[in-house]
């Protein structure tokens, strides 16, 4: 079976996908026994929940050997809470900016996480460096259900999330995707009416 994935292409406005790229069919004798059962290294690939493409994970520690997504423990909700700040650390607090970051942040802990994500989004489109809001984009697009905004976000070197960090966290979005789809498919099981 041929294998597809994307690449991660870093651009002046961000990162994006490559366009499909297309792998041969012959199995990968370099694989382990545990990603022979996936069909890809696990460690380097993530597989996009809905379209099972292969997306390339980035590695931000040359010399550290990959950690297989499967050996991870579960990322909790509590530990995605936590990556966004309670006050804002950076100089500019003070100033209007700032008071805007902070007030995003506020949102956030209030679990008004679509408002927050707006402003986020705002702060994101004029000020591309700021961490602090790439990590609340990040969070507030999980706690809102939109996984792979959520991962492409994660994704972005600007959130300098540790690698495994990352790698939980693509995993936990790419189970959430599949227990919504797995419900769904219940849903319209119940829905349809039976013939007899």
């Amino acid at each position: 079976m041929a294998r597809s994935y994307r690449e991660i292409i870093k651009t002046p406005t961000g990162i994006k996908l490559s366009e499909v790229i297309e792998e041969s069919d012959s199995e990968d004798p370099l694989l382990c026994s545990k990603c022979k059962e996936h069909g890809y290294c696990t460690a380097k690939f993530y597989k996009h929940p809905a379209t099972n493409e292969l997306i390339p994970i980035p590695n931000t520690e040359s010399n550290e050997r990959g950690i297989k997504l499967d050996d991870q423990t579960p990322i909790t909700e509590r530990e995605i809470s936590n990556i966004v700040n309670v006050r804002t650390d950076i100089k500019e607090a003070t100033t209007k900016f700032g008071k805007r970051l902070q007030h995003a942040h506020d949102l956030f802990h209030q679990d008004e996480f679509e408002q927050a994500s707006y402003m986020y989004l705002d702060i994101i489109e004029t000020r591309t460096d700021i961490t602090e809001a790439w990590r609340g984009i990040c969070a507030s697009f999980y706690f809102l259900g939109k996984y792979d905004e959520a991962v492409a976000a994660c994704l972005n070197s600007n959130t300098r999330l540790d690698s495994s960090f990352v790698k939980r966290f693509m995993k936990g979005c790419e189970g959430k995707i599949f227990v919504g789809e797995e419900k769904a498919n219940e849903k319209q099981a119940y829905m349809t009416p039976q013939i007899i």
